[in-house]
């Protein structure tokens, strides 16, 4: 499912009973309202993607009062995928701020936001992040950041600027891996922009 400019997403996926890819539109602003995407980071091959997915530019609002939780549908995948190179996703809340998003990146070395574990000398290029409001929380899988890129076996990950400028944020990234930046790099490259956290 394909989320359009101005929509609201609210209530339960899991694999047991709504197993759906989630995505964002180019270009739309989302607001999430209790929204709860609980992937079970299985190396199952049937759910092969992130937790959302954007597809270009997106912004994420969220909802004052608001509880969203975000956890990745395979090991190898984000909680929040962003996308490529050029691109720009964009967290916000609403007026009073209280909104909160707890993302959790897959198990096997993949991003809480950002990219996703790669291996094999195959490429994963992600965009711009920028957070300013609410109230975010990003846990990096094994050996992946909080914020930023995944693991980089033998592969090439990318993410481009990412700036805090607003709200509360905590991340955390896996064994060897940055809470904000990039994740742990064995016979490959990782690589992100300029990290600006403003006061």
């Amino acid at each position: 499912y394909t989320a359009q400019n101005g929509e609201v997403l609210t209530g339960t996926l899991d694999v047991d009973n709504y197993p759906v890819k989630i995505s964002i539109a180019d270009g739309a602003t989302v607001t999430l309202n209790g929204l709860t995407i609980n992937g079970t980071h299985a190396n199952d091959d049937a759910h092969k993607h992130a937790g959302i997915t954007c597809e270009g530019d997106a912004t994420i609002i969220l909802a004052d009062g608001s509880i969203n939780t975000v956890r990745g549908f395979n090991n190898n995948y984000p909680g929040i995928l962003v996308g490529g190179t050029g691109t720009t996703l964009t967290i916000n809340a609403e007026t009073e701020g209280t909104g909160i998003l707890n993302v959790t990146g897959g198990s096997n070395g993949a991003a809480g936001i950002g990219t996703g574990y790669v291996t094999l000398v195959s490429t994963q290029q992600g965009g711009n992040i920028t957070i300013s409001g609410g109230k975010v929380t990003s846990q990096g899988g094994e050996k992946a950041a909080g914020i930023g890129t995944g693991y980089s076996f033998m592969g090439n990950s990318q993410c481009g600027n990412i700036t805090i400028k607003g709200g509360e944020v905590t991340a955390q990234g896996g064994e060897s891996a940055a809470g904000i930046g990039t994740g742990y790099i064995f016979n490959g490259t990782s690589q992100c922009g300029n990290i600006t956290i403003e006061a």
